[in-house]
This record gives C-alpha cells, structure tokens and sequence, in this order.
C-alpha cells in the first residue's frame, strides 16, 4: 500500500509550515484575544476575570503546539494486533492521533480553573449587585460557566480515549475497528452496505460544508446494517484525526468490503505489498 493514482486523490497533503499557519489562522486570533484580555484583567487587578482567561488562552496555544508537533508526512499502514470482542486479532493498521493522558489532564485542570473562576465572579457580583452596573460581569461569569462545562467535557472525553491501544483504524480479515476518536466502535464486513467520503451537510443556500476546504472531505462514513436488519447504521471516520493517507484507507475499505476472497490478506504483509484499487475505480 504505498501509492495512489494522483488524479483519483480526494485528499491533498497535510498542511505544514506557514500552511498549516494560515489554516489555524483563527485559533492565533482566539490566543491573541484571550492572552490580550488576561492581560489586561491583571493590569487592572481583575483576577477573576484575568485567571480564567490566561488559562484559556495557554490551553489554545497548547492545541496550536500540538498541531505543529504532527508529522508533515503520512503514517504508513502497519500490520499490527488489536483487541476485539472476540479476542485479539491480527490486522492492517492506519493510524490516528492519540488523545493523551497529559493532554486530557491539561484539559481538565483548565477547565476547573475556568469553572472556578467563573462560580467566584457570578457569587462576588451578586453579593455586590446594583443594577445595571454589574450586569457585564453577570453575564461574563455566564459565558465562561459554558465555557468551563464545554472544555470540561472534551477532557474527560480526551481522558476516556487515552487506552493503551494504540490509536487508528483496524482492517481484520473478520471487521473494521475504529479505536481512539470515540469509544472503540466495530464493524463486520458482512453488514457493510456503502463506503464514501462525505462532508457534513449544511442545510441553506451554500449547499454543504467543507471544514477541511480544499483539502477534502471531512469524514469517511461506511454505512452498515448490524445482524442484517432492515435499520441502517454509519461509522464515521474522521479524517482530521488520520495520520495515514485518508486516500489510502477509503481505497482500502471499498476494496475489502467489495471482494471478501482478499480480506484474508489482513494483518499479514501481503496486504502492505499489494496496494488497493484507487477510490471511484474497480
């Protein structure tokens, strides 16, 4: 599995460098401004607000560090194990980012600062409220109480991924198992019923989203009925997440899901040598 047919590539390359900078344009404008305001919180003695604020502002610039710390280069397919309901199987890994034990940890810890702050400036402002005159801070204590709950959740979230298996897509010779963008999911080839990249829709004149621009679709969705029932299914696969080829892996499930006589190939190093069909071709 190493090359692709360049004309049928629905994904171009990662961003690096000054790319990858301007596609995180707004997370260093969100840094400017949280960092900005902190600031000046601190200038004006306004430690309830100025706390919580630095604290965002730190944990956005993490993100940004850990986005440049992503390799600029794709993650080749692996034979590797991985544990299913049914046991340990052998299988053809394409790998995913990892959500780290340090990272959901960071994640929480700013979180709490954030709630903390948030309970402290809504209770000082109501002891001392006088009308109008306190109704910013009300609402400030508001809007970082959401905050504080919305980032909360994501490192708990973050924490509940951090397992000892690796993270990526597995491709058994029995099923598809996705580990570490949510809780580990499985799907048996059997049940497959459609394989495609997709963007979320936007209902509205612009038709659908793109978050990833021109880079390509946002997800791969492989559509499936559990046990052969009449309800149809998604496993979604989001490909921000991918650090192998996004590419290569659609190629690789509409290739397996098509002809069952190859799936044996799995998690052996035949399947890294003979590459799939490229996606849209027989």
């Amino acid at each position: 599995m190493t090359g692709l047919d360049p004309a049928a590539r629905l994904w171009a390359p990662r961003h690096r460098g000054w790319k990858l900078a301007h596609h995180l344009l707004p997370a260093f404008v969100l840094v400017a401004v949280l960092l900005g305001a902190g600031i000046w919180g601190l200038s004006a003695q306004e430690w309830l607000m100025s706390t919580p604020l630095l604290a965002l502002g730190l944990g956005v610039s993490w993100s940004i560090v850990r986005e440049y710390r992503r390799g600029g280069g794709d993650v080749p397919p692996e034979t590797a194990a991985v544990v299913t309901s049914t046991g340990r199987r052998a299988a053809t890994r394409f790998a995913t980012t990892r959500a780290s034990a340090y990272t959901g940890g960071l994640t929480v810890g700013v979180a709490v600062v954030t709630l903390i702050s948030a309970f402290a400036l809504g209770a000082d402002t109501i002891t001392e409220y006088d009308g109008a005159m306190h109704l910013l801070p009300i609402l400030a204590s508001v809007m970082l109480l959401g905050v504080g709950l919305t980032v909360m959740i994501e490192g708990i979230r973050m924490l509940k991924l951090s397992t000892e298996q690796r993270p990526g897509v597995y491709l058994t010779r029995s099923r598809i198992v996705l580990v570490g963008q949510q809780p580990s999911t499985e799907l048996f080839w059997k049940d497959i019923t459609g394989v495609r990249a997709e963007d979320p829709a936007k209902h509205g004149p612009l038709g659908q989203r793109r978050p990833l621009g021109e880079r390509g679709p946002s997800r791969i969705v492989v559509r499936h009925r559990p046990d052969g029932g009449a309800t149809e299914e998604r496993m979604t696969i989001l490909v921000q997440y991918l650090t192998s080829d996004p590419n290569l892996l659609l190629a690789a499930i509409e290739h397996y899901a098509a002809t069952p006589a190859e799936r044996p190939k799995l998690g052996t190093d035949e399947a890294l040598a003979s590459p799939p069909a490229t996606p849209g071709k027989p």
